[in-house]
């Protein structure tokens, strides 16, 4: 997959979106399929529900290889070197996380964010004295450093400012909700440079990725997967990989041929000669933040804001003590929005994203995705 996991302007990051003929195209395809099945020229191999299971977790991650950290660490390296001053947005899903907060090679001094922002905080000397250096540094998760609270921001303002005005060779990442938050309120912000992000996947990227398993069938027809398939997962996943190989994840879960396993195994374990019968990733159910009421919308953004956090954090951002947003927490954990990490913190579901996305635009909340 050469050139595929790389570093970009963000000004050239276009997410992937079905053509106008692409979309024609399906139209014509699923009607011809409705009329060939009305006359009995082609009957759906897909076997009944009740003959379907879902997949045991080491198959299943099998087949949902996690991304190429060696080419994902390629591709940072590439990008620091190519700049003196940078920023890069790690997206929310997940995927760089790996490659961005344990570099390998020649590697800047990793400058990690505090355990636990609070309200308060001031900018730790060592860090300081780091700044007012020359080593070439990388300070990863801007978005830890502070509280969404008018008592939480001093830390993170005197961090940018420093960078703005660094002669020393930097890098930084920063969640693309976060950043797109800072730069419309802070002015130390606008001192920095335009930043980079990782180039969206293609339907092409995706299938290279995700779709080599020969297992594969999809329901309706019984063929594998094909290049529509990937497109409209690229589509729905916004080119980001994590998302993608969530909504994957989810299209293959309940698939499992019962008892199709030749090998004398558990085919929910290691598949066997199983197949897997895969949903259409254009009609997989995600979490839905469609029906939320506006104020779990907001805590949802504040987490996006600030990366990962737990209650105390997210208390202080949306005015909730933090016991209140603690039960918050656990309510949109429940419907798989949140998930939890890091233990009493959370961080928004990868799946869940498509629609807050969706619903942050909707509601025209500040800070969405850059």
């Amino acid at each position: 997959m050469p050139d595929v996991w790389r570093i970009v302007p963000l000004a050239d990051a276009t997410p992937p979106a079905p053509t106008t003929e692409a979309r024609a195209r399906r139209w014509w395809r699923d009607l011809l399929e409705r009329w060939r099945g009305a006359v009995g020229e082609a009957k759906d191999p897909t076997p009944a529900d009740e003959d379907l299971d879902a997949l045991g977790e080491a198959w299943l991650a099998r087949l949902q290889p996690r991304p190429p950290v060696a080419e994902q660490r390629v591709a940072v390296a590439a990008w620091r070197e190519a700049r003196r001053h940078g920023l890069l947005l790690r997206p929310d899903d997940g995927s760089w996380d790996a490659a961005l907060d344990d570099p390998a090679g020649d590697a800047p001094t990793l400058v990690e964010p505090p355990e636990a922002a609070g309200l308060g905080m001031r900018l730790p000397g060592d860090v300081v004295a780091l700044l007012e250096g020359d080593d070439d540094l990388h300070l990863a998760r801007l978005e830890r450093w502070w509280v969404r609270h008018h008592d939480g921001l001093d830390a993170l303002r005197d961090l940018l400012g420093r960078l703005a005005i660094r002669r020393g060779p930097w890098s930084a990442d920063v969640a693309p909700s976060a950043w797109a938050w800072m730069r419309r309120t802070f002015p130390e912000a606008r001192g920095l440079p335009s930043p980079s992000r990782p180039a969206p996947l293609d339907g092409a990227a995706l299938r290279a990725w995700l779709g080599t398993d020969p297992a594969l069938r999809l329901r309706g027809t019984g063929k594998p997967p094909d290049d529509r398939t990937f497109r409209a997962l690229a589509a729905r996943a916004n080119g980001e990989a994590g998302v993608a190989a969530a909504i994957w994840a989810l299209a293959m879960r309940d698939g499992h041929e019962r008892g199709a396993d030749t090998d004398g195994g558990d085919a929910s374990d290691d598949g066997g000669d199983a197949r897997v019968w895969l949903r259409d990733p254009a009609t997989v159910d995600l979490p839905g933040a469609a029906s939320l009421p506006r104020e779990d919308l907001l805590l949802l953004h504040a987490v996006l804001l600030h990366g990962v956090a737990g209650p105390e954090v997210l208390g202080a951002a949306v005015g909730l003590t933090a016991r209140e947003a603690g039960v918050t927490m656990r309510v949109l954990a429940a419907p798989d929005l949140l998930t939890w990490s890091e233990g009493d913190r959370v961080r928004v579901a990868p799946a869940a994203l498509p629609s807050i996305w969706s619903r942050f635009d909707a509601e025209a909340i500040a800070g969405v995705r850059g």
